[in-house]
């Protein structure tokens, strides 16, 4: 279990400017670990990966954010945004590694261009202040989605929940609103202003 709280929304907020106008120079997966060996699970299912625990950026301006879940009182998880490095957040020698995503087909495009951070809130229907239930990465070329959700394959029917303690990323925006993540009673977008 993790000792952090989560952030706060200005908090979130602010660390979605510093990265809105920012390059992607790198990206990194932080899974949980298959075993004592810290071989990397199967994370890559096509239209969506599933880094479990951490998604990291690095910029060609010099900085290092992670998206990474956290847990929102007792109904439901959201993707925090650090502007620092994943591995700050995990407990040291746990069960985790890390895989270096930043040549695969998918995130290229989003590679060397300027992209914008934004958020998509939701309260659970609890009535109370939402959680960051996803970010969005966009450029000018392409755009993704770090959404908590968790999935299970039942024969050959395939079951993703969203708001569960687990990290997937969308690179399908019809497959994000095939999960929900666009229905409006669900939640509502926000987006990061440009730093000034």
């Amino acid at each position: 279990m993790r000792a952090w709280q989560h952030q706060t929304t200005a908090e979130n907020k602010r660390v979605a400017a510093r990265l809105t106008g920012d390059r992607i120079a790198a990206v990194w997966y932080f899974l949980l670990s298959a075993g004592d060996d810290r071989e990397p699970p199967e994370w890559d299912f096509g239209v969506w990966h599933q880094p479990t625990m951490g998604v990291q950026v690095s910029t060609e301006q010099g900085g290092v954010f992670s998206a990474m879940w956290s847990q929102y009182q007792e109904w439901g998880f959201g993707v925090d945004l650090f502007d620092s490095p994943a591995a700050d957040r995990l407990a040291a020698g746990g069960l985790w590694c890390q895989v270096n995503v930043s040549d695969h087909p998918a995130w290229i495009p989003l590679l060397g261009r300027a992209v914008t951070a934004s958020f998509r809130w939701n309260d659970f229907g609890t009535g109370r202040p939402p959680c960051p239930e996803a970010v969005k990465l966009a450029s000018s070329a392409a755009s993704l989605w770090i959404i908590t959700a968790g999935w299970e394959r039942r024969e050959s029917k395939l079951s993703v929940q969203l708001g569960l303690d687990d990290l997937v990323v969308i690179f399908d925006d019809r497959f994000a609103s095939a999960l929900g993540l666009y229905d409006p009673d669900r939640g509502r977008d926000e987006p990061a202003r440009r730093r000034a």
